[in-house]
């Protein structure tokens, strides 16, 4: 209390007090004269600043406008170019799929087009076709924005958005449940998928989704349905929709149409003689099939399951 007494009543240090008194008693000001216009000066000095700074930062909003503008615009010609390129790419691969089938028709080996229709079915490269269940989730109706730094879930901030983890669980629960194909928002899932966050954003083999999020699992609906309820990925969505308000819903479809992964490319193959290949396809193609589903990808045919050998629940398929 001394020390806080002392400060109060004598806040001037003792000597620079006693000079004042001394600069006083010869007849002085107690401060140098010069120190007034530089105090001065500093301060009009550290206005400009603090001026010059404010300005810099309220740049003219027509101009932060622009830039964003064209930036998407750039975003956007970029996708549309990319989406160009794909569907040639998929005209190609048709044309490739049609004079590769021919090829193997004449082979000595019966039964090879089967072989590798499977396969792809089992590689998830092909679209397939049948019944199944869409499951959709999406954040809860509190939800507000993305935590500061970015990630999804941080833990007091906001339960209310879905994880990664969230449609992993979801996914798993549905290959546990039978699934003999499964897709998220589009994307078809493989043994080499992953699904993960990044910043603010959920991905699928680094492919940004959108919510809500919609899986498709092709299988038996009813047998589906009742399986996936009692699954861990099952029960997660309740008690999300319970606890946090994560809304989802689960629904039965007649019929889904799931496209095969584009990342998916032939690595092994063995040439075919020159000698078997027919004569009726040694020249160039002069037409172009434009749909690259297989005859076998019909309902009938999931009976055969396109579920990966290794995404197992117990291997965690849709976990990084």
């Amino acid at each position: 209390m001394t020390l806080l007494t002392e400060m109060m009543h004598r806040p001037l240090d003792p000597g620079y007090a006693a000079e004042a008194d001394r600069r006083v008693a010869a007849g002085l000001t107690p401060t140098p004269s010069g120190r007034t216009w530089r105090t001065t000066v500093y301060l009009l000095l550290i206005g400009v600043l603090v001026a010059s700074a404010g300005m810099a930062l309220r740049q003219p909003k027509a101009a932060v406008t622009a830039e964003k503008s064209a930036l998407v615009a750039q975003i956007e010609r970029r996708q549309t170019e990319a989406d160009r390129t794909q569907a040639q790419m998929a005209t190609w691969e048709a044309e490739m799929t049609r004079v590769r089938e021919q090829v193997l028709a004449g082979q000595a080996e019966q039964g090879l087009t089967d072989r590798l229709r499977q396969a792809e079915l089992g590689a998830a490269a092909t679209p397939v076709t049948g019944p199944g269940l869409a499951v959709t989730v999406d954040d809860a109706r509190t939800s507000t924005e993305a935590s500061a730094d970015g990630n999804p879930r941080t833990s007091e901030q906001d339960p209310g958005r879905v994880q990664s983890s969230d449609l992993q669980l979801v996914v798993n629960g549905l290959w546990e449940a039978g699934a003999e194909a499964v897709d998220v928002n589009g994307h078809r899932l493989t043994s080499t998928s992953a699904v993960r966050f990044a910043g603010e954003a959920i991905l699928v083999d680094y492919r940004p989704l959108t919510r809500p999020y919609v899986i498709h699992a092709i299988g038996d609906p009813q047998q589906l349905r009742t399986r996936f309820q009692a699954t861990e990925g099952g029960r997660w969505l309740d008690a999300l929709g319970r606890e946090v308000g994560i809304r989802h819903d689960v629904a039965t479809q007649e019929r889904l149409v799931l496209q095969g992964d584009s990342g998916v490319r032939l690595r092994h193959a063995t040439p075919v003689p020159a000698s078997a290949i027919p004569a009726a396809i040694a020249k160039p193609a002069t037409s172009t099939t434009t749909s690259a589903k297989p005859a076998s990808t019909k309902p009938a045919s999931t009976t055969t399951s396109t579920k990966p050998a290794s995404t197992t629940p117990s291997t965690t398929e849709a976990n990084p």
